[in-house]
């Protein structure tokens, strides 16, 4: 069945990415058929695929601020290093 779906996994890399194609949904994962890309079968997991792009959109802020928070970390111990 065709189906719209917001992949959010790669958000922070990619973007989300919007899908128009045969897709089954069993429970939390989503199985997507895509014979013009090479894997032709993609599976995601839920948080990481939405049926409507304004929760994907919440989930991939979520996603930004925690790699923000992460990076922003990083970048505090890099300057407290001192090198001798």
């Amino acid at each position: 069945m065709t189906t719209k779906i917001w992949i959010t996994k790669y958000a922070t890399t990619f973007g989300i990415i919007e899908y128009n194609l045969d897709t089954q949904i069993k429970d939390n994962l989503c199985i997507i058929d895509n014979p013009n890309e090479c894997p032709r079968r993609m599976y995601f997991s839920k948080p990481f695929w939405y049926q409507s792009k304004p929760d994907a959109i919440v989930h991939a802020n979520k996603l930004r601020d925690k790699m923000i928070k992460s990076l922003n970390k990083k970048l505090k111990k890099l300057k407290e290093m001192k090198f001798e």
